[in-house]
């Protein structure tokens, strides 16, 4: 009845898919509730997670989930047919995909909830849809259809709605990626003759060919700092993975064997990817570091592994209390050993604490590549003693991990000494991707800058996650500022003020692209401000707020910025009358949808000159002045409010 050839969608092989021999199941799935344990952190890990497509159920391809060393590998889809080419939305909560149903008669592209619930066709086109992509602020999806012929690229809402076509040409264009500041997408592309990958615009314009080479080039995946693209090349003679500068100089061959690679992979963080090969005998997933060193398998399966699509979710949270590594290139008990250890460690070695070492003299300065620092025990981690440094670590290099530690730098906090323009706490510094995961963090007092504070002085400085840490601010006026850094992660920790307060515990500054998802925030100044910093999304977040005039505060240039799904409390009184639980000013397509504010606010939101933005489906309740406030010096339409609920004193 339906039998169809779904081309470029494994290994760029043909797969066969016979609607009618198929058994039909389900159009969704509830959930699994043995996800739980797939979802729990693990050594090491801290959560992260990787989707991938197999075979080995018997049904067709599948989507299953595990975590990043391999471990706990549960299924996510259970309808026969083909399930494959997963994608993550940047928040950790949904996944795309690509499915062939015997109900649909066609490819089409799936969303589904990261536990398999809730799986929706977006598409519904009697076309193949395949290979979906979600934007760096999850508002849009880049995907492939043959619909107008031949496969080409286009671009639709996270809905569905509003198909675009971005390419036009008689060629195949296929497997796109997105610049991590969503400006551009690589792609892979026959129309040369070869395959090679190009480059373009997000609208489709200016197309570039980066790697001009007879061979066949592809798979193209762009690394989260933005600054390479690890793609699939078999110049060599066989397929490899490579990695290059994203205008197509410094190709670097990372794998070296003589099997067959596919499919890269970067992790969120960009420390590691992930990719397939058959060098063992068949198709299985392995994961490896940027330069190639450490290439280990993750899955061991006779069935075809492939597709594997890197994530980390706030449902991991920190590490267990008890879960430090087995392993550690140094274990250090005092300063002096911490210090020797720091200056004669090499790139990728593991520095774990036993028992809380005393920091007296020296403050930990960090300018090797690829270190983790960690704990040998349960509880480590370092103090400053009183009066004696400003600051516990200073970073100036790469790749740099500071995970499951209690860092306590609340003796710190006299303002009396400044490292780097002012930048002053138990972190600091001009780092590139800074990653601090599961760490007790204990700051108190006038501290210049910020309890963590990670800038740079060039914007663009990428690739910095803080996740699942617990944050004791007492009397900081900043807990969290991230100064020039692009697609900054902060997700699912937790931001206590203390009796003393927290002014702001979260300051975006000057970067583009950040993202502030499921934390858990208490303040008493705004809770969250950002300047000058187009494409943030603050989503699925806790706020509450103890006399603070406004929640999230949005200005200086906030083009694309998303507030959804939030909860912002105020428990004391606020009147200023031009400010609100949520403030933006100065920008256009800024969405606010889907939050819910309560509480004497002057304002639930108070907006000053927006222009193309979208007011969606907020709960408002006891706002003291005006439930949405809008105000303009320049412009404000079109300007879009739909389905708002208001309650109190509006």
């Amino acid at each position: 009845m339906c039998a169809k050839i779904v081309t470029s969608l494994l290994l760029g092989a043909a797969v066969l898919v016979g609607c009618a021999e198929q058994p039909v199941g389900p159009s969704g799935h509830t959930g699994d509730p043995s996800l739980a344990a797939a979802l729990a952190p693990t050594d090491g890990l801290a959560g992260q997670l990787i989707a991938f497509a197999s075979d080995r159920d018997g049904t067709g391809f599948q989507l299953f989930l595990m975590q990043a060393n391999g471990t706990k590998q549960t299924q996510l889809t259970h309808v026969p047919g083909y399930n494959a080419r997963p994608n993550w939305s940047h928040d950790g909560r949904r996944i795309t995909f690509t499915a062939c149903r015997p109900t649909d008669f066609s490819c089409d592209i799936y969303v589904m909830n990261a536990d398999g619930s809730a799986q929706t066709n977006l598409t519904h086109d009697f076309s193949t849809d395949q290979m979906s992509v979600w934007s760096p602020d999850d508002r849009r999806i880049a995907f492939v259809s043959d619909r107008d012929g031949t496969p080409q690229i286009y671009v639709m809402n996270a809905d569905g709605s509003n198909v675009t076509r971005l390419t036009f040409d008689g060629a195949l264009d296929f497997l796109p990626t997105w610049s991590p500041d969503g400006t551009q997408l690589a792609f892979q592309t026959n129309r040369d003759g070869n395959d090679e990958v190009y480059v373009m615009n997000a609208n489709g314009s200016n197309p570039v060919n980066l790697t001009n080479n007879p061979s066949t080039d592809g798979f193209p995946a762009w690394s989260p700092r933005g600054d390479k693209i690890a793609f699939r090349s078999d110049r060599d003679g066989n397929g490899e993975i490579y990695v290059m500068n994203v205008d197509g100089s410094g190709k670097t061959n990372l794998t070296h064997n003589p099997a067959e690679e596919y499919y890269p992979a970067w992790s969120p963080t960009g420390g590691q990817i992930a990719f397939v090969s058959d060098r063992d005998g068949n198709f299985e997933i392995y994961g490896m570091k940027p330069d190639g060193s450490l290439q280990t398998r993750l899955t061991s399966n006779p069935a075809f592994d492939a597709d594997p699509a890197w994530a980390i979710t706030a449902t991991a949270g920190p590490a267990a209390p008890g879960a430090c590594p087995a392993h550690a290139d140094f274990v250090v008990s005092d300063e002096r050993s911490l210090l020797s250890a720091v200056a004669s460690a090499q790139p990728h070695d593991t520095i774990a604490l036993n028992g809380m070492v005393e920091m007296t003299f020296a403050d930990v300065f960090v300018e090797t590549d690829d270190l983790t620092f960690t704990c040998a025990t349960p509880g480590s981690g370092l103090r400053a003693a009183p009066a004696a440094i400003s600051w516990l670590f200073v970073v100036l290099s790469k790749h740099v991990t500071v995970e499951r530690l209690t860092l306590d730098a609340s003796n710190t906090g006299n303002g009396g000494v400044v490292a780097f323009n002012g930048v002053e706490g138990p972190f600091t510094g001009f780092a590139e991707d800074v990653r601090l995961v599961g760490n007790h963090v204990l700051c108190a007092g006038q501290h210049v800058e910020a309890c963590v504070s990670i800038r740079t002085d060039a914007a663009g400085l990428q690739g910095v996650l803080i996740s699942g840490n617990t944050f004791e601010a007492d009397g900081n006026q900043t807990t969290i500022a991230l100064i020039g850094v692009n697609s900054g992660r902060v997700e699912g920790n937790t931001i206590e003020g203390g009796a003393g307060g927290n002014s702001d515990p979260m300051d975006f500054i000057a970067g583009s692209g950040g993202r502030f998802t499921r934390n858990n925030v208490q303040c008493v100044g705004a809770c969250l401000v950002a300047d000058g910093s187009p494409g943030l999304v603050v989503a699925a977040n806790q706020f509450q707020s103890a006399g603070s005039t406004t929640g999230v505060h949005l200005q200086g240039g906030t083009d694309g910025d998303s507030v959804m799904g939030n909860t912002i409390v105020a428990t004391a009184p606020s009147t200023a009358p031009n400010l609100g639980a949520i403030r933006v000013r100065d920008g256009t397509n800024v969405v606010v949808a889907d939050n819910t504010v309560r509480g004497p606010w002057a304002n639930a939101i108070a907006a000053t000159d927006l222009t193309g933005s979208d007011f969606e489906r907020n709960s408002l309740q006891s706002a003291a002045l005006y439930g949405i406030r809008l105000s303009s010096g320049v412009s404000f339409v079109p300007i879009s409010m739909t389905s708002n609920s208001f309650r109190g004193n509006l």
